[in-house]
């Protein structure tokens, strides 16, 4: 695939986007996927993002997939769209109603206060379920690992960080997978802290040279 969408591409796009879902989760079709998010026309990657719908939470339990679904809520999501993104996480209805009367968590947890048990828990299961897959650098898992860290009670808190402590400083290079990591020094056990020293040991030049990662050093 070229660096721009020739007419050849543009009417390959025509063809494929009904598969836009398989070609995303495939080792090399995700290219061609990418190739629209990056270059294609204003249309083609909302015919892209609308495919996303509903998907988030499997696509990014993929490998191949959620380097696609990275790419999206990077470069191509505005505000609104990584936050309909986000939600998906947040409880299985969010999937097909989203909620454009909010724009944030808090927001939403404000209005809605009821709701934060079921969140919290639902949020808690589902990011147990890609914590130990090579899915952990992406920036969007980062995000949502942060927002549950900030508003969830210290027990559902302890149970995560149980499960992140062993790969902190996988998740230190981005603004948020470093606020995660500084919850989990400030939150966590005593042996918690010990695991996350012990795994950051290699690590520490490198991690005191990163713009975000060198706070959870601080933290510590």
């Amino acid at each position: 695939i070229v660096y721009h969408l020739s007419k050849l591409n543009f009417y390959l796009f025509l063809i494929l986007e009904d598969d836009i879902i398989p070609l995303s989760r495939s080792k090399y079709g995700k290219f061609f996927i990418e190739k629209v998010l990056r270059y294609g026309t204003k249309e083609q990657k909302g015919v892209v993002m609308k495919a996303f719908h509903g998907k988030i939470v499997q696509l990014i339990k993929h490998t191949e997939a959620a380097e696609v679904v990275e790419l999206a809520f990077n470069e191509c999501a505005n505000g609104a769209q990584r936050f309909e993104f986000v939600q998906e996480f947040f409880d299985p209805t969010y999937k097909y109603f989203k909620n454009n009367e909010v724009s944030s968590l808090g927001e939403l947890l404000e209005k809605q206060p009821e709701k934060k048990a079921s969140i919290i828990k639902y949020m808690k299961e589902e990011l147990v379920k890609v914590l130990n897959k090579s899915v952990i650098k992406h920036s969007i898992v980062h995000h949502i690992l942060w927002l549950f860290m900030r508003y969830a009670d210290n027990a559902s808190k302890s149970e995560v960080i149980e499960s992140v402590r062993d790969i902190v400083h996988e998740i230190l290079h981005t603004k948020d997978g470093s606020r995660v990591g500084m919850h989990c020094v400030w939150y966590g056990t005593a042996k918690d802290r010990k695991v996350i020293v012990k795994c950051m040991k290699t690590f520490v030049a490198k991690i005191a040279m990163e713009e975000h990662g060198h706070m959870v050093l601080l933290a510590l």
